[in-house]
């Protein structure tokens, strides 16, 4: 299964998230299905999900952009 991984500043792993063919919202708020501590991100930054043999991530009019 693939997953979706964040980075520290040395390159290292944060966190993994696994990823499926249902869309999942990424932000700093609670109403995103993966919540991460960064004022860079949205309250809802970004949907991301599987399909086909590829990924789709579609940005939810961030401030900064995805």
């Amino acid at each position: 299964m693939a997953g979706l991984c964040l980075l520290d500043e040395n390159g290292a792993i944060a966190q993994r998230w696994e990823l499926s063919d249902q869309p999942m919202a990424f932000g700093r708020g609670i109403t995103a299905d993966v919540t991460i501590a960064d004022d860079a991100l949205s309250r809802r930054h970004f949907l991301i999900w599987q399909e086909g043999e590829g990924f789709r991530i579609k940005d939810l009019n961030s401030q900064n952009g995805t």
